[in-house]
This record gives C-alpha cells, structure tokens and sequence, in this order.
C-alpha cells in the first residue's frame, strides 16, 4: 500500500482517516501538525509529529501527505498549509470515494476529497485542494477553482465557476452559467442566479418557528 502522511489532529482528520481507511490505496503511518499543536506523541494510534520534524522522518521521496484541514478562515488556513509543504517538496493524496458517480475524463487536481453519492458530470474541471461532501451535484463543463469547499447537497449548474476559497453551504443552489468569484461565502439553502464578486456574502433567514408549540400542534394537524 501507498504510505500517507495526514496533516491535522481534529475532527476533520478523525473523518479522513476513516475514509481513508475503509475506501483506498493508502495506508496512514503518521500525523502532523504545527509545532505549538504538537502536545501528545500520538493520535489515532499513529505517530503524530511536528512540521518542523515531518521531512526527516518521512522523506517526500517516499510518503504523501493529505491536508485535512477545515474551511476556517473561508479555507485560508488549509490553502497556507497545502502551499507549504508542497514547497517541502511533497505530493498529495486524494481521496475518491469509490461510492460516487463521476465520469473518468474529469480533470482534478491534487489534495482533493470527492465524498460518496456525488455526480460528477462530464468535462468538469476540479483544481487544487477542493473538498466536496456527499450528496452533490457537479454540473457539465463547470470549474471548481483551488481550495474551496462545497458541502453537503450542494447543486451546482452547468458551465458554473466557482472562485478559488470560496465556500457553498448545506443545499445551496447555483444556477447554469453563473460565475461565483474569489472568496465568496454562499450560506446553507442559498439560490444563486446571477454571477457574483470577489468576496461576497449571500445567505438566508432561517425558517420562522411556528406560533404553536409541539403538543398543540399536533393536536390540530391530527388525522381523525
């Protein structure tokens, strides 16, 4: 098996280890993290080692890493440490789920994460460090630029462009043809039908609670 290096010791890093392990070629020997967040010598089971110490023990001739890190910052954070160690000289793993429905001339990058029950149409174009969580729709002929992170039942349309750091929320919507710029933030159950700047924010109200309480409720929606 392929040996993996994973940076992160949270809650995302718990997720793809699962992943990992249960669904590809690789096999995790060690995790990283920044030294000041290097305070146990283990996580997972595995060894976890401070960045400033990674290269000598894991050789980039060797061993890839993947950078499981969240979208904090509106994946500012993620996108710094993926351009660092790729300056260290290593590669990155992707992690594919062998569950999702995608066509095989996608063109995809490095450090990518495709999660299960997704559709991929054809002459999509996924750049670097992209994550993409379950049950989403990838139009035709769409882009998804570098380090951005569309999440759970996301619908994007088809010859879509979604800027680089940007972030699309639970079941948000983009229409076909629509351009998204740099570090945009689309909220949970967003449509989105006209093309958006550099570093917009759309989101929308919650649902208004209902006047009655449970028990009333059910009292006057009951079938006699």
């Amino acid at each position: 098996m392929k040996k993996l290096v994973i940076f992160g010791n949270g809650q995302i890093a718990e997720i793809f280890t699962y992943y990992f392990k249960i669904d590809s070629e690789y096999e995790i020997v060690a995790y990283c993290v920044d030294d000041e967040y290097c305070k146990k010598k283990y996580f997972k089971k595995k060894p976890l080692i401070p960045l400033s110490k990674v290269k000598k023990k894991y050789s980039p001739k060797f061993f890839k890493f993947f950078v499981a890190l969240s979208y904090s910052e509106n994946n500012s954070k993620r996108k710094k440490k993926y351009n660092q160690l790729k300056k260290m000289g290593y590669k990155f793993a992707n992690f594919i789920s062998s569950r999702s429905n995608f066509v095989s001339d996608i063109k995809h990058g490095e450090n990518i994460a495709l999660l299960e029950n997704l559709s991929v149409q054809p002459f999509v174009k996924i750049e670097n460090n992209v994550f993409i969580w379950s049950g989403s729709v990838i139009g035709h002929h769409s882009q998804i630029k570098s380090h951005s992170w569309v999440t759970s039942g996301s619908n994007i349309g088809g010859n879509v462009i979604i800027g680089e750091r940007s972030f699309l929320g639970l079941n948000s919507t983009v229409g076909h043809m629509v351009n998204v710029g740099q570090n945009c933030f689309i909220g949970a159950n967003t449509l989105l039908t006209k093309n958006l700047q550099d570093n917009s924010v759309c989101i929308v109200n919650d649902t208004k609670k209902f006047k009655l309480n449970t028990k009333n409720f059910y009292r006057l929606s009951e079938f006699k």
